[in-house]
């Protein structure tokens, strides 16, 4: 082969390292993406008056005083009234749900029915399954 047949075949050889590295990669990607869900507007939030902020029933645990400035309302009615989310509340994770490796295969098992979905952190009234 001559010098020029060479650098072709590299070049091409090149470009197809670099394309199947990359449909790698999204293949990983697919096979292996978790599912994140935030906290539907209809979760019940308790609300702090004076902090301007709401937390997740579950977060109750580090506060320092429970006292009568909370209120009881809906995420969606918080977050219009402008109320922040409580920052230790949420860097815990509170108003997340992480399911289960959500991949390619588990979505077919689940479409198929031979995986249940798994169960929501709220339910339909606005409580916590926490």
């Amino acid at each position: 082969m001559s010098a020029k047949h060479l650098k072709a075949r590299d070049r091409v050889l090149s470009i197809l390292y670099g394309v199947s590295s990359v449909l790698s990669l999204w293949l990983l990607a697919v096979l292996l993406a978790q599912e994140i869900k935030p906290a539907p507007g209809y979760a019940i939030v308790f609300v702090d008056i004076d902090q301007r902020a709401y937390l997740a029933p579950p977060c109750f645990h580090f506060l320092e005083k429970h006292d009568e400035n909370f209120s009881r309302m809906t995420l969606r009615e918080a977050r219009e009234l402008g109320f922040e989310a409580d920052e230790k509340c949420q860097n815990e994770g509170a108003f997340f749900q992480e399911g289960r490796w959500a991949g390619l295969p588990m979505l077919l098992l689940e479409r198929i029915g031979m995986l249940s979905p798994p169960t929501s952190r709220w339910n339909s009234d606005g409580t916590w399954n926490w």
